[in-house]
């Protein structure tokens, strides 16, 4: 189980895979699932998938810190590929990030601890 980095190009076939997840993402109403889909087309936004498991989108940031940021994550049973999170990492390691940070609802802080993240405000966050 590895995450799958899903390229603009490639979207069009992952949208039926994907499709939940996306619901889910906007169940608030900030976004629908079309504008994230436009974002990840016009490459604003990351996809990784961990097929039958997990969604998750990024946005690198212009800041100094080229900092990536989750915006939105969701799957099951996170006990099984909540332990790829160095993965997550390390791509952003290698695109130049230097700190790393996750929109997330509040009961992903204890988690995401184990990897050296901290609560700052509602945002966790890492510098790599």
């Amino acid at each position: 189980m590895i995450p799958r980095a899903v390229t603009a190009d490639e979207l069009d076939q992952y949208l039926p895979v994907i499709a939940w997840h996306l619901g889910k993402f906007c169940e608030n109403g900030q976004w629908e699932p079309q504008d994230l889909i436009d974002q990840i087309r016009d490459r604003q936004r990351q996809l990784r998938l961990i097929e039958g498991k997990c969604v998750l989108l990024t946005s690198v940031l212009t800041d100094r810190l080229s900092t990536v940021q989750v915006t939105h994550c969701v799957g099951v049973d996170y006990q099984e590929w909540l332990p790829l999170w160095p993965l997550i990492e390390r791509w952003a390691k290698e695109i130049g990030a230097k700190r790393i940070e996750i929109v997330a609802r509040p009961g992903w802080e204890w988690p995401m601890r184990q990897f050296g993240l901290t609560k700052t405000h509602v945002v966790l966050e890492k510098r790599l």
